[in-house]
């Protein structure tokens, strides 16, 4: 039997028959100059297609241009089959220099795409998770990383209901890529789900697209990144181990005393929302529990690359949290990688893991033996000072743990999250101690293995990352003890600048700034800002840095005007490379006879104090507003000169947000700042 069809604009072509009275066919694919003309072969098959029918898939074909089908029976057999002839064009975004660019909203606005007729992007590093095979029709997206840094992304599923997503860095579209993240089923609904706070702002990132197991459809994709509304912005983590959801639990926050805002995790595995804040805002987290599962359910309230507040699995009830505004991030947890702990002069350590951080830092490309990523586990960085040879013994603190490891380097420098396989690592299923240990005859084992692996031959200058993992995932604590021979030791390793200390001081015509540096490495500089509302801060001067330094170092600078009343003040420091960080924030009174700190407790029941440092005594007045600036309450108290605390009683008053006010015995007053009844 023969066919004919006229290529499609894209060259590409599917002609496949399927099975009916004819279940084995034959199927040739010719060009001719007529029909009646010269024939030539361009491709035979006999079972590529389901069972062992016939299939072609065909490329390069010249548009327009009229081809010729002959199909047969295998071995002379007759009978009624079916034909097709599909244009199999790839979506346009089938590879990454064609990526299609996402538009990052601040909510989840979806937009619909295809992976129906994409091809393998064989030259891109195996993504490492969601059944990804030879077979997968992957699709690409780009998009520039916001100035936040933070961005995540969702996926609904449409005709294709099994989907995978992983998250590149390249320098170019045709350059050396590399893993970040892959996801296949943290989303609801077993979608994948992405979620990164570490982004370069203004670096190009690509994201990876497949059906599990080969499968194509439609989709619905979402990016999203905080709103720069607000001074800063907390990012919430809703997680559920069990991947179905919270069952009607929800997390309420409160803003300022204002009513809660409920949120709640329908299904799936996590789930992200982002609370843009002022610089003094008062956030309070209030947990309501609702039906079985709790062991399942945890949260997280983000602040930069720091935790403000975690808990659960099987959180408490009530309000659990409360928070003044300062943008200032808490340091990274341990159990990331960008939060390792620094090990100096070769000191026994001690850790109890309970989690896997904001971020995972191991994949399939830098994970090594450890072929279930992070469990529970703590990370840590330490420098060879002398060389030498190592050990190192983890001990777990009930005996009976199963702990495993690994270990990066050598670098030059702690590189977060690893960029290579191991140098060092066990897996091994037994129980008990387990470290580095001469003789032990392997570098790298895996569940089979003793739980020991070589020592390390090491050499001055050398840095690396270890990672200790709670493989049993029990809260137990570990020892870490160390073993340096042959004249190794180590020492800390030094960050760009390890800051002591920063504070500032009011004397009588300006304000006097000075801080401390444990280490720095390429300091540059550091630029002095001045703030009066704590928002907004503009430069007043600048004080050149050290460079390198592996000493104590201090800074002092003064500032001249400052404003009468609270000046804030931060230090931006720069690195040699541009690269800059910023400090704490640190108020100061200025021209007042009277400073004071913020109330507390907060929130507050009963009654709430005030530290006070008075340079002019006699009668004096704690006033309370509330959130429409209505004076509520008065309290007069007697000062003295210097620092005090006094009480002022918030008995009858309503639940919300009020404000505390100090009118000093001149008659100045100086607002205290807010602070929430329960």
């Amino acid at each position: 039997m023969w066919y004919s069809f006229v290529a499609p604009t894209s060259g590409m072509a599917n002609i496949s028959t399927t099975a009916n009275g004819l279940t084995d066919t034959g199927l040739e694919l010719y060009s001719a100059t007529a029909c009646n003309g010269t024939f030539t072969s361009i491709e035979c098959d006999d079972d590529d297609g389901s069972g062992n029918m016939s299939s072609i898939n065909r490329t390069g074909l010249t548009p327009g241009q009229t081809y010729y089908v002959r199909v047969w029976g295998y071995g002379g057999a007759r009978g009624t089959f079916g034909i097709c002839v599909v244009d199999i064009t790839p979506p346009a975004n089938d590879e990454p220099c064609a990526a299609t660019a996402l538009t990052l909203g601040t909510t989840c606005s979806s937009t619909n795409h295809t992976n129906v007729n994409g091809t393998l992007t064989g030259s891109i590093p195996d993504p490492g998770c969601g059944g990804y095979s030879g077979s997968a029709r992957d699709v690409w997206f780009s998009f520039t990383a916001p100035s936040t840094g933070t961005a995540h992304f969702e996926v609904t599923a449409g005709t294709l209901t099994n989907l995978s997503m992983a998250l590149y860095t390249a320098a170019t579209c045709n350059g050396t890529f590399f893993l970040i993240e892959c996801d296949d089923n943290d989303g609801p609904a077993n979608t994948p789900f992405l979620y990164l706070y570490d982004l370069v702002p203004g670096d190009t990132y690509y994201l990876r697209v497949w059906g599990n197991g080969g499968t194509s459809g439609t989709f619905d994709l979402c990016a999203v990144t905080p709103p720069t509304t607000g001074s800063c912005f907390y990012a919430l983590h809703l997680n559920d181990s069990g991947g179905d959801g919270w069952g009607g639990s929800t997390v309420g926050v409160s803003i300022n005393g204002g009513g809660y805002t409920n949120y709640t995790l329908s299904t799936g595995n996590r789930a992200m929302i982002y609370l843009p804040l002022n610089f003094g805002d008062i956030i309070v987290l209030n947990y309501t529990a609702v039906g079985g599962f709790q062991n399942e359910i945890s949260y997280i309230l983000q602040s930069g690359n720091g935790v403000l507040f975690s808990d659960g699995p099987t959180p408490a009830a009530g309000v659990v949290y409360g928070h003044t505004n300062d943008c200032v991030a808490p340091d990274p947890p341990r159990d990331d990688c960008y939060g390792s702990l620094p090990v100096c002069g070769a000191a026994s350590v001690s850790s109890n893991p309970g989690n896997t951080g904001l971020k995972p830092d191991l994949n399939l490309h830098n994970r090594g033996c450890l072929s279930n990523d992070e469990r529970q586990g703590t990370w840590f960085n330490f420098g060879i000072s002398a060389s030498g040879t190592l050990e190192f013994t983890v001990v777990p603190s009930n005996g009976s743990d199963d702990y495993d490891f690994a270990l990066w380097g050598p670098e030059t420098s702690v590189v977060c999250p690893p960029s290579e396989v191991p140098y060092r690592c066990s897996y091994s299923g037994a129980t008990g101690n387990t470290g580095l240990l001469l003789g032990s005859g392997d570098d790298t084992e895996d569940s089979s293995g003793d739980k020991f692996v070589n020592e390390m031959t090491v050499t001055v200058g050398e840095v690396y990352v270890l990672y200790v993992s709670n493989w049993s995932q029990s809260g137990l604590a570990f020892d870490l003890t160390w073993n340096p021979t042959n004249g190794a030791s180590i020492d800390c390793t030094v960050l760009p600048i390890e800051l002591l200390s920063f504070r500032a001081d009011a004397l009588t015509t300006s304000v006097a700034l000075d801080w401390v540096t444990a280490s720095e490495s390429g300091n540059s500089h550091f630029v002095v800002e001045r703030s009066i509302d704590g928002e907004h801060f503009a430069p007043i001067g600048q004080v050149q840095g050290a460079g390198d330094s592996y000493t104590t170092l201090e800074y002092a600078f003064m500032d001249p005007q400052p404003t009468r009343g609270i000046n804030y003040y931060r230090l931006k420091q720069v690195d040699v490379d541009g690269t800059f960080s910023y400090s704490n924030v640190e108020a100061v009174s200025f021209g007042l006879s009277i400073s004071v700190g913020t109330p507390f407790p907060n929130p507050a029941t009963g009654s709430v104090n005030v530290e006070a440092d008075v340079t002019i005594a006699g009668d004096a007045e704690l006033q309370m507003h509330d959130a429409s600036g209505r004076l509520v309450r008065l309290q007069s108290v007697v000062m003295s000169t210097g620092k005090q605390l006094h009480t002022a009683s918030i008995d009858g008053l309503d639940p919300g947000t009020y404000v505390l006010t100090v009118k000093a015995p001149d008659g100045t007053t100086t607002r205290a700042g807010r602070f929430v009844v329960q």
